[in-house]
């Protein structure tokens, strides 16, 4: 019956403005204000169960997946809240075709709902277990795990506990206020302070952007723990956060990369050329 109040509590976004066939995205931070994962919240339209109250799915990054629901059971005290782990569902990411539209075929079981986060990530479909996400749909296009990582990474969005390290990640520092992930009206959840403290101050020296090889002709390793994001001069630039060999997402900080082109300084010393852009989404007067 307290199972949104809970959350509220918990989430950096605002769970009031959920709504049944919607999902809204968040993180649960730290006493310290540091990520300690992303989630979607759901709240399937079929979302009260009889004499049990109200009914949400969480999802987050499978590797946290129970750290998270024994930091949901810690926190859960006398509140009147039931938690279990959803073992038998899988999302899928789902685009659409040109200007087409996205529908689930009328005897699919699952949920399809707008990514909150962009609109250029098209549609989160959760579906049971063994069944697959192009044979549930109407008129999309259900990506590949490949496929859905190389399109976060051209536009720049982190996601999942290897991207946002727990305990680490300051969260606009991962752009999530321009992702739909932060609400400064919601009121109190932990963490609150040094992210309200930072936004109203305006003063943020990092952020993760995209990067990508100016010549992907030649892959570098996926071990990104072997070279560094750097300047001409090998000074650091920034913190490597995902690559897939030829693309990727690092915290970079934004005044080194005004001054010029960036590299990856290979354990032999050896420069190659990176590229990086401001992503289309950010806001026009963004650093």
């Amino acid at each position: 019956r307290d199972c949104l109040s809970f959350l509220q509590g918990i989430f950096s976004n605002d769970l009031t403005t959920l709504k049944p066939g919607k999902a809204v995205y968040a993180v649960m931070l730290n006493a310290r204000g540091r990520v300690m994962c992303d989630v979607m919240v759901y709240l399937p339209s079929q979302h009260n169960v009889a004499g049990q109250g109200i009914e949400v799915l969480i999802e987050t990054d499978a590797g946290f997946a129970n750290r998270l629901l024994s930091h949901l059971c810690g926190y859960r005290m006398r509140a009147s809240v039931n938690l279990q782990h959803a073992r038998d569902l899988n999302t899928w990411c789902v685009l659409p075709p040109g200007k087409g539209s996205i529908a689930l075929k009328a005897k699919s079981k699952g949920m399809l709902c707008a990514d909150p986060r962009l609109k250029a990530l098209g549609c989160r479909l959760l579906l049971p277990d063994g069944k697959v996400g192009a044979d549930a749909i109407e008129g999309g296009i259900a990506e590949t795990l490949d496929e859905y990582h190389a399109l976060r990474y051209r536009l720049g969005v982190c996601e999942g506990s290897g991207e946002f390290p727990p305990g680490d990640a300051l969260p606009l520092e991962y752009n999530l206020e321009w992702l739909n992930g932060v609400s400064y009206s919601k009121g109190c959840y932990i963490g609150q302070e040094l992210t309200s403290r930072t936004h109203h101050m305006g003063v943020l020296r990092k952020r993760v952007m995209p990067i990508f090889l100016e010549n992907p002709e030649t892959p570098l390793p996926l071990d990104g723990d072997t070279w560094l994001v750097a300047t001409k001069d090998n000074i650091p630039v920034g913190k490597l956060r995902a690559w897939d060999g030829v693309r990727g997402l690092a915290l970079l900080r934004l005044a080194m990369v005004k001054e010029g082109a960036l590299h990856a300084l290979l354990p032999d010393q050896t420069l190659v050329n990176l590229c990086t852009r401001k992503p289309s989404w950010w806001r026009e007067d963004s650093t």
